[in-house]
């Protein structure tokens, strides 16, 4: 993840928190945690909140990330 800087990890809150944020401190990544049903988390009741939360938190993940001194991210 770090040589081809990827700086989202994208997860279901399926899995124990503590392992993705194991991975995301690992790899440098920013982890972005989000339901991956309706009502997988409170306010997400319809296909349309899911599809926002998804999009939200990708967005969240993607513009809170600092990449080490000295690298570049490069977007498509």
């Amino acid at each position: 993840m770090r040589e081809r800087q990827i700086p989202v990890l994208f997860a279901t809150n399926y899995y124990p928190r503590s392992q993705i944020e194991q991975v995301a401190a690992k790899t440098g990544a920013a982890a972005v945690i989000v339901p991956e049903n309706t009502f997988g988390a409170p306010g997400v009741t319809t296909y349309i909140d899911l599809v926002n939360t998804w999009v939200t938190g990708l967005a969240a993940g993607l513009f809170s990330f600092v990449p080490p001194k000295g690298t570049e991210v490069v977007r498509p």
